[in-house]
């Protein structure tokens, strides 16, 4: 009798230790910002590049970026090739290039990589510096 009411004793704080409640999970607005599904981020992919004004590469310099820099997608355009003079016979057809409206400017798809979560964007860049 004394063994039955010596497990129930040690039984009873168990179980009722287990019914506790849960506790609440907190995300912190940045987490979601940083796998938010409708953004993209670009990591820029060369030493060096500039932001233009425009979706153009003979538009003006807005700043400048460097490789693993982070930018917030925040638009996106498809701007006409303009072949080179020499090269106008050997393009037949239109070739269009995608730009990135990234912060304050824009950027040629060619010199930037682009990922749909910021901590995918944040590890690319570590492994470019």
């Amino acid at each position: 009798m004394k063994k039955i009411v010596l497990a129930a004793a040690c039984c009873i704080p168990l179980c009722l230790c287990g019914c506790r409640r849960q506790k609440s999970i907190e995300l912190n607005s940045l987490d979601v910002q940083n796998i938010s599904p409708d953004r993209e981020w670009a990591v820029v992919t060369v030493p060096y590049a500039a932001l233009r004004t425009e979706a153009d590469s003979s538009s003006s310099v807005s700043s400048h970026a460097r490789s693993g820099d982070i930018f917030l997608v925040c638009g996106k355009k498809y701007v006409k090739a303009e072949p080179a003079p020499d090269d106008a016979k050997k393009i037949p057809q239109a070739e269009y290039v995608l730009w990135y409206k990234c912060g304050n400017g824009w950027i040629a798809q060619q010199l930037v990589a682009v990922y749909d979560t910021r901590l995918k964007a944040e590890a690319a860049s570590r492994k470019r510096q």
